[in-house]
């Protein structure tokens, strides 16, 4: 949750603002990690920014959620998922652990120790986590949200039926991966009522 919407919550919903540090610390004291991540502390789109500019964002976006959660951020949401490499090189200078992308932003992959890449463009399997390795031995986890999932929520009317959405989501699942997998979606949270009537329901 960013600065803007925190700020207004706890001018106008005091109750939902300080129930939602409330529900990250729930979830640090039953799995050791809190559901909430930071996010840079504008609505900027990190690669058009100068490299002063980027890390300026991620220290003011860390330590705003610092103050709002009272523990360090292990991820940070890039606004609109837009990251290059100087975006991610920042974010592991400032010990970030993780970031959410898009599956249209992968290139190639390739499994560490392995020479060859991989060309996948947005075929990237989401079911995964993904290692980028940075200049300086920095790295950051990398998780590629599942793209069909993710647009039907924002744009198909998957928020109108939970039998439907359970469904799409035990779909993204599959017997042919012999890993533990991950299924998980990005939407902008206006889909939760705003776009879809209900949708927070």
């Amino acid at each position: 949750v960013g600065l803007t919407l925190m700020g207004w919550r706890s001018r106008h919903a005091r109750n939902v603002y300080d129930r939602t540090p409330d529900a990250d610390r729930a979830s640090v004291a039953a799995r050791g990690h809190g559901n909430a991540i930071a996010q840079v502390y504008n609505h900027m789109i990190m690669p058009l920014a100068s490299r002063a500019d980027k890390v300026t964002q991620v220290q003011w976006g860390l330590e705003d959620f610092r103050l709002r959660f009272g523990r360090e951020a292990e991820g940070m949401w890039l606004p609109e998922t837009a990251a290059d490499d100087e975006t991610l090189e920042v974010l592991g200078d400032a010990g970030v652990k993780f970031t959410i992308l898009s599956p249209a932003q992968a290139r190639r992959v390739r499994r560490i120790g392995d020479e060859a890449w991989d060309e996948v463009g947005e075929r990237i399997d989401p079911s995964r986590a993904y290692l980028w390795r940075g200049p300086r031995d920095l790295s950051l986890a990398l998780f590629f949200y599942d793209g069909p999932i993710s647009r039907a929520i924002a744009f198909e009317g998957l928020l109108q039926s939970s039998e439907r959405m359970v469904a799409h989501f035990r779909s993204a699942f599959t017997e042919a991966r012999t890993w533990s997998q991950l299924v998980h979606c990005a939407t902008d949270g206006e889909s939760f009522g705003h776009h879809s009537r209900f949708g927070d329901r």
